[in-house]
Formats: C-alpha cells, structure tokens, sequence
C-alpha cells in the first residue's frame, strides 16, 4: 500500500454562493481537490447558526489538525467568527479569497505548513491583482505592444 500524503485541510469561506462557484472554477484547472470545503454565510443565518455550520465542517474536514480559511472580506462576519475561532483551535485565516490565490495555494498543499501556506495565499492575492493600463504603459515605454487601437473595439 502507498503512502499517500496527507494535504492541508482549507476551508473557503463566503458571503453567499460565490465561494463554490470558485471553488468549481478553480477545479477546472486542478481537477477535484480532497480536504477543501466551501461554507457560505447565507443572508438569512444567524451568527450563531453559521458558528456551528463552520464548526462541523471543521471537525469533517480536519479534526484536531491545523486549518487555512480562505475568507471573501477582511472584517466581515466570517473574519470576526474565524477570528474567535482561533482562540480554541489551531487556524490560520488570509482574506480577500481570489482564484490567482486558490491556484498557487491548492498544488502546494502536500508537505507545507498551513502557516507557509497562509504566507503562499496573502502573496498569491497581492500579485493577483494588476492594473492593465499599468502593464501596458510599461512595455510602451519599452517596445509598441502589438494591439493596435483597432483591435481593441
């Protein structure tokens, strides 16, 4: 029998829908991903409601091992719960939760550390996120990108 490596527990964490649709996107360039569960914060649930939800999909998930949460929005209600979570469990938390994140975080899960990867995602979601226009004036300066005005209508 193989030895199989066991790959770190993370946990998407979402106002509404939107983190299993990522969650779907981000398997049409990985294919199926194991120990990954998505739990939305639905608009009609309480705090308390949505407490036990993330907890039993911790205890599913990870049982007594370290967890990587993967949150939509810093200072929202998931953050603050996480948050509070953290005091009983070992976790680590990153926010502003994109598919450049997923996409370096999720091949990299087998023999890191959820802190390494928390570092991974918060990087991952910095350098995900880049302005065009800036982009663009750079190879201006350097060479005629070759887009003409035309091709862009």
């Amino acid at each position: 029998m193989e030895d199989q490596i066991e790959l770190a527990p993370i946990i998407l964490v979402t106002h509404g829908t939107w983190g299993q649709a990522l969650l779907e996107t981000t398997e049409i360039f990985l294919g199926p991903q194991e120990n990954l569960a998505c739990v939305p914060l639905n608009l009609d649930e309480s705090p308390e409601g949505f407490v036990e939800k993330l907890e039993r999909v911790l205890d599913e998930i990870a049982g007594d091992r370290e967890v990587l949460f993967l949150v939509d929005l810093r200072g929202g209600t998931p953050w603050n719960i996480i948050a509070v979570l953290t005091r009983r469990r070992k976790l680590q938390c990153v926010a502003g939760l994109s598919l450049p994140m997923l996409l370096e975080v999720l091949p990299r899960r087998a023999g890191l550390s959820v802190a390494e990867l928390a570092e991974i995602a918060a990087a991952a979601g910095r350098e995900g996120v880049i302005n065009l226009a800036t982009v663009l004036s750079g190879v201006a300066s350097t060479q005629r990108p070759d887009v003409t005005q035309e091709e862009t209508r």
